[in-house]
């Protein structure tokens, strides 16, 4: 990818650049990370042994200091199109600000969590307001059968006040 603003005069040079770290990539000997410094993106190589333990405490997002051998980089017809940093061991880099904690990822899951949660909200709404109509009208039905039976008893004592009891009662036994 073609970098702007490469000067010449800084190849071979010692330098030192911060940029964002876009993206680490790791071979077996190799560490290669793509940082965008402004409106130019660089690679910065640093080279795997036993001495030199692998960086990875820089998580994309994350703005790093670099310290290493600004080497420019030649297009097929001989012209500079971008540098690269060779760092010498991962003591040239350092961690000047982590990413942000809420991340795109991190907000969508976020979200679709409180999406679940409403839903389930209102599932649980819903069946509360089945239950409530279903012993409503259990009750309901309960306090008819209660009037019914006290409006039975209100008759049977003013049909046993009035001494017809034992007639209404033969009444009712040789009619049914």
């Amino acid at each position: 990818m073609p970098q702007q603003n490469a000067p010449a005069d800084l190849d071979g040079q010692l330098v030192s650049i911060e940029g964002s770290l876009i993206e680490t990539f790791t071979a077996a000997d190799q560490v290669r990370m793509t940082l965008q410094a402004g409106n130019v993106v660089f690679e910065a190589l640093l080279e795997r042994s036993g001495a030199n333990p692998l960086p990875g405490f820089a998580p994309a997002g994350s703005v790093l200091a670099t310290t290493g051998v600004y080497e420019l980089k030649y297009d097929e017809y001989g012209q500079p199109e971008g540098f690269q940093m060779r760092l010498r061991d991962s003591a040239d880099i350092s961690v000047i600000a982590r990413p942000s904690w809420l991340t795109r990822g991190r907000i969508l899951a976020l979200s679709c969590t409180l999406v679940v949660g409403i839903l389930l909200f209102f599932a649980w709404v819903l069946a509360l307001r089945r239950r409530v109509r279903a012993q409503t009208e259990q009750i309901r039905e309960q306090l008819m059968r209660e009037s019914r039976l006290e409006a039975e008893l209100v008759r049977t004592s003013k049909l046993e006040s009035l001494a017809c009891w034992p007639a209404a009662s033969r009444m009712i036994s040789t009619t049914c």
